[in-house]
């Protein structure tokens, strides 16, 4: 193989194991209860999700699942309602 191929094939084998490091970054932080909120819903950034049953304050934000019903998914399937981590979706 040439040197300048080498170069290219060595830049993209760093640049596929670099955002392969960053995607599995990502779902073990999930997998600690760590959230990534990139839109303008919340505050950007990195948000802790606690355990049901932890004690609320005031300013805190929380974060319910919806009952699985027909309305619930009806207004999912129209898009009222974004899908999630919830059960019903």
């Amino acid at each position: 193989m040439r040197p300048v191929r080498r170069r290219r094939y060595r830049g993209m084998q760093l640049a596929l194991g670099a955002g392969g490091a960053v995607l599995l970054g990502i779902a073990l932080a999930g997998a600690e209860g760590l959230r990534v909120n990139t839109t303008a819903s919340m505050p950007r950034g990195i948000w802790r999700v606690a355990a049901a049953g932890t004690r609320i304050a005031r300013g805190d934000i929380v974060s319910v699942c919806l009952p699985d019903s027909p309305a619930v998914r009806e207004a999912g399937l129209r898009g009222y309602i974004p899908t999630g981590v919830c059960p019903a979706g």
